[in-house]
């Protein structure tokens, strides 16, 4: 039915993410078509055996796939649970390729993923799917091509521009040192925005989360700041990390924020505008198991995920080092019910070399 030539990706192990309410038969129809043209699909409904940890048994399917498809529909964009298994796809660089089974409002973190439409034409869908999953070099799901980055120095004259600079740059640094001084004695020196902006190629390039406060199960981020013109930059950050896990049966379990500057001056303290910062919580109930008194199932009744107001500020320590803050000064309540406190998340960051 299929004349592709997606044999060449025989053994290659697709995880399926989904939610079973409205998201279980097209799971099935699309393992079966899969596994027909020599694909090693997990899937849950047939991979997790009786007996299992089940969070085990999908951590171990999501470390040793290749690929993840995220079987796009109305339940699944606001599972907590399936949206844990995309997130943790994509921190661990895995390839992930939501396929729209039922339009729905795309969670943010995945609108810059090229989607297959699946919803009106089956059969064009996997053909388009089956192309996808035979290309050999993508970029990193939700990171920017390092290659190119890498390709776009800030100077690309070679080391005698990099020295010319250099020296210009010492020459100019020693006069204003020298003006400063010279004007202590008369008058104090009011620093402006101006004279306060840095050298865009000692910042420019991309930056890694190293910590998170406070402290928290994981965390994910980077940040890049690449040179927008002759005194501009553009920078774009995302960060996330996972609150401790928590005993009650309801409760906040994540955290995503995505910030940027367009076309802005380059400061030791700047703001950025939150294009999105969300927070995921969890409910369970605990159902008693007919017959057996002292016995009973956690199921997980739902998952939330919910955006939030807060703000989001950039401080550089130095050329290395940098810490973006994010910050809410309100109480916050959740669709779930829970509350949230007034917080200051700090998300510290090194530039890579």
């Amino acid at each position: 039915m299929y004349n592709t030539s997606s044999t060449v990706m025989a053994n290659k192990k697709i995880f399926f993410s989904y939610s079973r309410i409205d998201g279980a038969a097209f799971a099935q129809r699309l393992a079966l078509d899969l596994k027909q043209q020599n694909f090693d699909v997990w899937i849950d409904q047939e991979d997790i055996r009786a007996g299992s940890e089940w969070d085990l048994e999908i951590e171990k399917a999501l470390e040793t796939c290749d690929s993840l498809l995220f079987l796009e529909s109305e339940k699944s964009v606001t599972s907590t649970h399936v949206l844990d298994e995309v997130y943790y796809a994509l921190e661990q660089k895995k390839k992930v390729i939501p396929l729209i089974v039922k339009d729905s409002k795309t969670p943010y973190r995945l609108q810059r993923l090229q989607h297959i439409d699946f919803s009106t034409d089956y059969d064009k869908g996997f053909v388009q799917l089956l192309k996808a999953l035979a290309e050999e070099h993508l970029t990193a799901p939700g990171q920017p091509n390092n290659a190119a980055i890498s390709k776009q120095p800030p100077f690309s004259g070679g080391k005698t521009t990099r020295y010319l600079i250099a020296i210009l740059f010492l020459i100019v640094a020693s006069a204003a040192i020298y003006y400063v001084s010279s004007r202590k004695a008369s008058a104090p020196v009011t620093i402006t925005a101006e004279e306060n902006t840095m050298p865009v190629e000692n910042y420019a390039g991309r930056w890694k989360l190293t910590a998170v406060q406070p402290q928290a199960r994981l965390g994910e981020g980077f940040m890049i700041i690449e040179k927008a013109d002759s005194v501009n930059v553009d920078i774009r950050s995302s960060f996330q990390f996972y609150y401790t896990k928590s005993n009650d049966t309801l409760f906040t379990n994540v955290f995503n924020g995505f910030a940027r500057c367009a076309a802005c001056k380059l400061q030791q303290e700047m703001k950025l505008v939150t294009e999105d910062a969300s927070v995921g919580s969890q409910h369970y109930s605990i159902v008693k198991v007919p017959g057996k008194q002292d016995a009973a199932d956690t199921v997980a009744d739902r998952g939330y995920n919910e955006t939030i107001k807060a703000s989001c500020s950039l401080q550089f320590t130095d050329s290395k080092n940098a810490v973006i803050k994010v910050q809410s000064a309100a109480k916050i309540k959740l669709d779930s019910g829970v509350e949230l406190e007034p917080f200051t998340y700090v998300f510290s960051f090194v530039k890579s070399e």
